[in-house]
């Protein structure tokens, strides 16, 4: 009864001790410039990531765990889920002299732009949440090897599911041209 009861209390005091995900953002520019719409959206359109899209997200998901092996058991003792997100957005170098209404159509292109890599971001955070919450629920293995397998292939497909939903997302919004 009493080796039950130190299973349970390590299993609480395990979860409960444990946070969010770790997320930290970056926010990375290439330059442009152009006096016309027509000229921005060339310029997107040779410097832009891949050289395919005006803005891009990508996230990372990494994972670091410790684990106890006991007589006839290996449990997750420590977990710590990271998160990193780069966006990657155009600059419009000569953006202060060109005229108001330019600005203007910019600001509104740019903030669509900011919308849709946001929900690629946001698919991120669901991606590390998952993980984290999936790997605080995997049972007690009987060997370590098993357990440390079973949390990599366990983080990698939801990882891959996850991108997934990424291409769903941009089928459905055309990359950002739709809401």
């Amino acid at each position: 009864m009493q080796y039950i009861f130190l299973i349970l209390l390590s299993f609480f005091v395990i979860k409960s001790t444990l946070a969010e995900p770790t997320i930290t953002e970056t926010r990375i520019f290439y330059p442009i410039k152009g006096h016309s719409g027509e000229e921005l959206y060339e310029q997107m359109n040779i410097h832009g990531p891949g050289k395919q899209f005006h803005a891009s997200t990508r996230w990372y998901v990494t994972w670091h765990y410790g684990y106890q092996q006991n007589k006839q058991s290996c449990q997750l003792t420590q977990l710590n889920v990271d998160l990193h997100i780069v966006y990657e957005y155009p600059y419009w170098l000569n953006y202060q002299t060109s005229n108001k209404n330019l600005q203007k159509k910019w600001e509104q292109s740019f903030h669509h732009l900011e919308i849709h890599e946001k929900g690629h971001g946001k698919n991120g955070v669901k991606a590390a949440k998952a993980i984290e919450n999936a790997l605080l629920h995997l049972p007690v293995h009987s060997e370590c090897h098993s357990l440390k397998t079973t949390i990599n292939h366990t983080a990698n497909d939801l990882i891959e599911k996850h991108l997934q939903e990424d291409f769903e997302y941009d089928f459905k919004t055309q990359h950002g041209q739709k809401s």
